[in-house]
């Protein structure tokens, strides 16, 4: 969308430059995209590892 990112290195951050309220209308239009693998191997890591902000470990 164009928006400006400060990218921290000493402190390993990345940060969105918006506002709260337009973090917060966004967050409130997202809804998650169906996964393109249902099947096989990678349909079953999908459904079993979490996200990112956990770890990205299953169980």
């Amino acid at each position: 969308d164009g928006d400006t990112i400060e990218l921290d290195l000493e402190k390993f951050e990345l940060n969105l430059k918006v506002s709260d309220e337009e973090l917060s209308r966004r967050l409130d239009a997202w809804t998650p995209r169906e996964p393109s693998y249902t099947r096989g191997t990678l349909g079953k890591y999908i459904k079993l590892v979490q996200p990112a902000s956990k770890g990205a470990v299953t169980g």
